[in-house]
């Protein structure tokens, strides 16, 4: 009986550690991380509508490290954690395997993972270790409905696997020669273990298709933290605002798929009504409670790295490659000339994406019949115009990493110190490497408690020199749709009211009968000389106050919130 390795011991890892074991054809040595201890003890429990209630699953052995792992040869290694090439590419976790001491021969590596492009790195570092030697790389798309909740993994219907050779530039294996003995061996040994697997020639068509699900309903749960099938199954919901919206969406994702030149046969023209038909069908029988995410929403929700990067990342660059437009993806989306070249960067994605939620947010808000306030990019153009017609600055709205030495420098981001501090937002201007004065910060954003971080930041950088830093309580009433912003006006208020104030820590109060600092006044004036309303405040603090409560309220009463 020969060795196999898996590593990543999630939902997906633990299934399919289950069926290689149950093959009888192979050793299982796992490689678990965060859940060793469960899985070592024999502690994971599989709750499978296709296996049924599996409580004494233990594979032959289970490990905390891959170094630990690479003490003897594997016939397959089957890579089933987050393709996440920005944080932990897949080269760098396999490493003790890769590296010119590891003595036995190189293995078939089987990629479990969600994404496009997740076997470019793998691929390059063993061509660079073996030279001619053609890396033997088996590459799926998985279709596994399943959450681990504590030490429980609740799989859903039946897990199918699409699989094919790996073969760089888009080449297609022909199934009509005949099937390389490793993969044909791969295919056995799952059948054996009562997996599906279908061998196809164009695997990357296969694994687009599933990405095309990915991007559409994985996203859409994430953006609005709402799992699926409240949408699917709330009619006047999803058939009016959300079932038009992944359409849409998922049309922009499928031309990019067309462009490929996949054959009809594996990527139907109509592929993007079809993978919401499957959605829907599959949730047919689902409660409207079901707590069931996906499991890019759990990682959100754990402060977990996830993988924007091969999941929407991917398409991106394809997109701008392949000269397809596809503007739901990249209003907020920017590639980044940086180290590497072309890189995407999760922050950027996170924040502009979910800024924009395609109308995600707006969509729930709309069905609540609650109107209330959110940070989109409408926020971020109304603010912009303002600025813009005052005639006193020159404007530059940060996109890269391009910076105007002078001026104060408008944070208008979603405030998500748990996710991405403001000072890691603002490094490049933080840094001592900063050769300019440091600007005046105006925080045009929601909640309490986001001058914090920044503030501490300024204090650690200068000293002593007081941090210059005006924050803001913001009524704007604003939505975007398409390339256009709804502005509407508040019901007591001018259109758009800024009342803003000189942060001080501590809660303390600026006397507006002193003299008004001099920045603060030249805030003052370029926001009126552009037509906005401001009102400079003594106590900012009570304002925002003031403004959060209303957030709460507003938020309390929104269904995603009540899941």
């Amino acid at each position: 009986m020969e060795d196999a390795l898996l590593i990543g011991y999630g939902a997906i890892g633990v299934v399919y550690s289950y069926i290689i074991q149950q093959s009888g054809r192979a050793r299982l040595t796992v490689v678990a991380r965060s859940n060793f201890d469960a899985a070592k003890q024999g502690g994971i429990v599989l709750n499978s509508g296709q296996f049924g209630k599996i409580t004494d699953f233990r594979p032959h052995r289970v490990l905390s490290s891959v170094g630990e792992a690479a003490d003897r040869a594997y016939k397959y290694v089957f890579i089933a954690t987050k393709a996440l090439p920005d944080v932990l590419p897949t080269s760098k976790i396999l490493e003790p395997l890769l590296a010119l001491s590891y003595e036995f021969p190189q293995p078939t590596y089987v990629l479990l993972q969600n994404g496009l492009g997740v076997e470019n790195d793998l691929y390059k570092k063993l061509l660079e270790r073996d030279g001619s030697t053609p890396p033997q790389i088996i590459t799926c798309a998985v279709n596994c409905i399943s959450m681990t909740v504590g030490n429980v993994v609740e799989h859903k219907a039946r897990t199918t696997l699409e699989a094919g050779l790996y073969i760089p530039h888009g080449s297609v294996t022909s199934l009509d020669r005949t099937i390389p003995a490793n993969v044909e061996a791969f295919r056995s040994l799952m059948e054996a273990g009562g997996g599906d697997i279908r061998l196809v020639e164009n695997v990357q068509a296969a694994k687009f298709k599933k990405n095309l699900w990915n991007i559409m309903f994985t996203t859409f749960s994430c953006l609005t933290r709402v799992p699926l099938a409240f949408y699917v199954k709330t009619p006047d919901l999803w058939d009016d605002k959300v079932m038009p919206l992944l359409l849409e969406t998922g049309t922009e994702v499928a031309a990019v798929g067309r462009a490929l030149r996949f054959s009809e046969a594996d990527f139907p023209s109509n592929v993007a009504e079809e993978t919401i038909a499957f959605s829907v069908e599959t949730m047919k029988d689902w409660d409207i409670n079901s707590n069931h995410k996906v499991s890019t929403h759990l990682d959100i929700e754990a402060g977990k790295p996830f993988e924007v990067e091969v999941i929407v990342g991917e398409v991106v660059r394809l997109g701008k490659a392949l000269r397809v437009s596809i503007p739901s993806w990249t209003t907020g989306i920017r590639i980044q000339q940086s180290d590497p070249p072309g890189a995407l960067h999760v922050m950027e994605i996170e924040i502009e994406i979910m800024k924009r939620c395609y109308g995600a947010i707006g969509v729930v808000c709309e069905y609540s019949k609650i109107q209330t306030e959110f940070a989109s990019d409408a926020g971020v153009i109304a603010e912009s115009y303002i600025i813009q017609q005052s005639g006193r600055a020159r404007l530059t709205v940060v996109a890269r990493s391009e910076f105007d030495a002078a001026g104060a420098l408008d944070a208008n981001l979603y405030a998500l110190p748990d996710v991405l501090p403001a000072s890691k937002i603002l490094q490049p201007l933080l840094a001592i490497s900063y050769e300019y004065p440091q600007p005046t910060y105006v925080l045009v954003q929601n909640g309490l408690g986001i001058q914090n971080d920044l503030y501490m930041r300024l204090l650690e950088r200068d000293g002593s020199p007081a941090p210059q830093i005006v924050t803001c309580a913001v009524h704007c009433i604003t939505m975007m749709i398409g390339n256009i912003v709804e502005q509407k006006a508040h019901v007591r208020k001018p259109q758009t009211l800024l009342e803003a104030g000189l942060y001080m820590p501590d809660g303390c109060v600026m006397t507006l009968a002193a003299a008004v600092p001099a920045n603060f006044e030249e805030f003052r004036i370029l926001m009126e000389a552009g037509g906005g309303d401001i009102k400079l405040v003594g106590n900012a603090q009570a304002t925002k106050f003031r403004k959060n409560l209303l957030q709460v309220l507003s938020a309390h009463f929104s269904p995603y919130w009540l899941l």
